[in-house]
């Protein structure tokens, strides 16, 4: 079912979107689990790795819980915090990146000066909003509640009037929380107006994967 799904949208990406510079990817991630070799009991094949890849996904989500669960179940009062900034159009989309990783940076090298207990787990994620604009923004679980209280008044101090205060978030972290750290980096389907589930338009979910070739969605 997920190769079903994930074909169709490489499709749609790759024909969709001739003049993007990841086509050739979108093209690759057609073949993926294209061709299963056996050779006795074991059965091997190749995996394009991509991130719009429903399939490569779930494996990169199994490994993603193998290697952070066990740290952050060792946090004794974790939260999940909720870091943002206004929205942009598609063409403002990389400056909007760079400049929260910019924040982030700075942001790091600060607890790391001044909070020996800073700990946790970030993850990028971008959406698509409507009027042609994106959503970019940090998932967080972090050890301790002063720490995120922290973490959010230096973001708005560091963002210096791009991120509404009212927009960020802590709670107490729960099993949905790691649910919400752990999924996609962006959500590939969405609702119509009569609640079925389709795929958002290729050529914006491209403006997605373009803007993110290279970067880093977990750390």
């Amino acid at each position: 079912r997920q190769k079903y799904i994930s074909y169709g949208l490489s499709s749609k990406l790759y024909f969709d979107n001739p003049g993007s510079t990841l086509n050739p990817s979108y093209f690759g991630s057609m073949l993926c689990c294209d061709v299963l070799r056996q050779t006795g009991k074991k059965i091997e094949t190749s995996y394009c790795n991509q991130r719009w890849c429903l399939v490569c996904n779930r494996i990169r989500t199994a490994r993603l819980i193998s290697g952070y669960l066990a740290q952050i179940q060792t946090f004794k009062d974790p939260y999940f915090v909720t870091l943002t900034k206004e929205t942009v159009y598609g063409c403002d989309l990389p400056a909007s990146m760079e400049l929260m990783a910019v924040a982030w940076r700075k942001i790091t090298d600060w607890a790391r000066k001044s909070r020996t207990d800073f700990k946790g787990v970030r993850k990028a994620e971008c959406t698509i909003r409507p009027a042609g604009k994106y959503h970019y923004h940090f998932h967080l679980v972090v050890e301790g509640k002063e720490n995120a209280e922290w973490l959010i008044s230096r973001w708005i101090k560091q963002m210096k009037g791009k991120a509404d205060p009212k927009a960020q978030d802590m709670r107490i972290a729960n099993d949905n929380s790691l649910k919400e750290l752990f999924k996609y980096f962006t959500k590939l389907t969405t609702k119509n107006p009569e609640g079925k589930k389709v795929m958002f338009e290729s050529v914006r979910m491209d403006v997605i994967f373009q803007a993110m070739k290279g970067k880093r969605v977990f750390q």
